[in-house]
């Protein structure tokens, strides 16, 4: 039910406007539709931005098992990839202050646990960031962030240097194993 006011110069004229008997059927059956649209959206963006992992990406499980940092396929799924989110199962190889900084770092990351005499996957790099950056989680989160932790990567890759052979990505939340 609603009212339509109309003025002249000399009246005022209040209309009752009555709603069509369909309405009510008519504005179900268009929200149905509107909802059917948004979940039709909204699982088009899961599949989009689902996160990529060993269970779900073939091509991840394959990179992550590498010995060599300079594979061509590296540099094809990180082009591939490019803004999206993976997780992995990691280590900490090594740290090093970035350009002489004092709370800024660079951190290289390996696949799989920690080892002195092996290496798996790609040479992952966090690049210049700092203890905050790394969104650590879990029960035993230490005051460093250091060589031989494992860890569990979940990260936006960024970009692949074919000169260095470091697969730059940035984290989204480092779980410590």
């Amino acid at each position: 039910l609603s009212y339509q006011l109309s003025l002249s110069s000399d009246q005022i004229e209040i209309e009752k406007i009555e709603p069509e008997q369909d309405a009510p059927q008519n504005e179900e059956k268009a929200n149905e539709e509107s909802a059917a649209k948004i979940k039709d959206t909204e699982e088009n963006k899961d599949d989009a931005e689902e996160v990529l992992n060993v269970d779900n990406c073939e091509e991840l499980a394959v990179l992550l098992s590498l010995k060599d940092e300079f594979n061509p396929s590296i540099a094809e799924f990180a082009s591939k990839y490019q803004g999206r989110i993976i997780e992995f199962d990691g280590n900490v190889a090594y740290v090093s202050p970035h350009e002489g900084y004092s709370t800024r770092f660079d951190y290289l990351i390996y696949a799989g646990d920690y080892s002195e005499s092996m290496v798996s996957g790609p040479s992952f790099q966090f690049e210049d960031v700092n203890y905050y950056d790394l969104h650590l989680e879990g029960d035993n989160v230490p005051d460093l962030f250091d060589v031989g932790l494992n860890i569990h990567v979940i990260a936006k890759i960024e970009e692949y240097d074919l000169g260095t052979g470091l697969f730059k990505l940035d984290p989204v939340k480092i779980i410590i194993r």
